[in-house]
C-alpha cells in the first residue's frame, strides 16, 4: 500500500478520531535502516492542553507507541534487523533500555493488540498505538493517540485503543477493500485464522464483531467471505463446532449434561439441551444412550 495513498485516505478518519477522543492523533511509519520512525500525518488535540506533532518529526523506535505497534507485528528476522540501529537511550525512568526488555514489551503488545508509551520519552506524556495493515496483512503504519498523563490516564487505555483500532481498520479497508476481496490467498488466510480462533474458544459464545476486529478486517466483509468459504455464517460455524464437541463429550466422557453445558459456555442446561435436540434430532440424554 503506497504511504501517500494511506495518508490521503487517513486524514478525515484522524480528524473524526480527534473529535471523539480530544487527544492529538498521529500516523507514522518505520524508516528502514534507521532507529527512528517518522510522522506521516497529525491532528493536534483540541481538549485543553495537548501535545503538538509535526509532520516529518522522527521519534525513537524503542519509546514510541506507534513503532512498538508496528515492530510487534513484523516477522522476527525483520524486526530484529531494526535493533542494530536502535541505541536504546534512556530518556526517563520508564524508558526501555535493552533489546531483551523490548522484546518482552512487544510480546505484551501482541497479547493486548495495542502498544503504550507511559512517559518513556517525555515525562507526563502518555500514548496508545495500534498497527495499520495493508491488503496482505502486512503492517505498514502505526496510528496513535497522545496526551498529557493527567488527562490521559492508564485506566482508559483499553477504551482509547478500541477507538484507534476501529479507525485503523477503516483506513486499511478504504485503501485495500477491492484488493482484499479479490485476493484469494489473503481470504484463505483470514478464514483460516478465524477457524483456529474459534476452535480454541469453544467454551464461550462467539462475538463475530470482536473476532473481525482482532483480525483487523471489516465486520461485513469478514461475514461475507467466511460464508463463501465455509457455507455458513461465522456464528453458525462456531455453534456447530461447539455441538460437535458436545457429541464427543457425551459419547466419551462421564461428564453430566449440566457439566458439558457449562464447559461449552451455554447459558443454561435447558438452553443447551433444546439447541442440541433442534440441531441433531435427539436430546443429549438420548444421544448418549444410543
Amino acid at each position: 500500500m503506497p504511504l501517500e495513498k494511506l495518508t490521503a485516505k487517513a486524514r478525515d478518519v484522524m480528524r473524526r478520531l480527534e473529535q471523539s477522543l480530544g487527544y492529538t492523533i498521529g500516523l507514522g511509519t518505520l524508516q528502514p535502516g534507521k532507529g527512528d520512525g517518522i510522522v506521516l500525518a497529525a491532528v493536534d488535540g483540541s481538549s485543553g492542553f495537548s501535545f503538538h506533532l509535526a509532520v516529518h518529526y522522527e521519534f525513537p523506535l524503542h519509546t514510541g507507541a506507534p513503532s512498538k505497534a508496528m515492530l510487534a507485528y513484523l516477522p522476527e528476522a525483520e524486526r530484529r534487523a531494526y535493533y542494530a540501529h536502535m541505541d536504546f537511550r534512556r530518556y526517563t525512568q520508564s524508558t526501555i533500555t535493552s533489546p531483551a526488555d523490548f522484546e518482552a514489551e512487544l510480546e505484551s503488545v501482541r497479547e493486548k493488540g495495542y502498544s503504550i508509551d507511559v512517559s518513556e520519552q517525555i515525562e507526563g506524556c502518555h500514548c496508545v498505538g495500534v498497527p495499520v495493515f495493508d491488503e496482505e496483512h502486512r503492517v505498514v503504519a502505526g496510528l496513535w493517540a497522545t496526551g498529557p498523563s493527567a488527562g490521559f490516564p492508564v485506566r482508559i487505555f483499553d477504551q482509547v485503543a478500541e477507538a484507534l483500532r476501529k479507525s485503523a481498520l477503516e483506513m486499511s479497508s478504504r485503501c485495500a477493500f477491492s484488493s482484499r476481496s479479490s485476493n484469494r490467498d489473503y481470504i484463505h488466510s483470514v478464514v483460516g485464522q478465524a477457524r483456529e480462533i474459534m476452535e480454541n474458544n469453544l467454551h464461550r459464545p462467539l462475538d463475530v464483531e470482536e473476532l473481525a476486529a482482532n483480525l483487523y478486517v471489516g465486520y461485513s466483509w469478514f461475514r461475507k467471505v467466511f460464508r463463501e468459504q465455509r457455507g455458513m455464517a461465522p456464528a453458525a460455524y462456531h455453534q456447530q463446532l461447539r455441538l460437535e464437541r458436545a457429541k464427543v463429550l457425551l459419547a466419551e466422557s462421564d461428564l453430566s449434561i449440566r457439566q458439558i453445558s457449562e464447559t461449552l459456555g451455554f447459558k443454561t442446561q435447558n438452553h443447551f439441551s433444546a439447541l442440541f435436540k433442534r440441531k441433531t434430532g435427539l436430546a443429549p440424554s438420548g444421544f448418549r444412550g444410543q
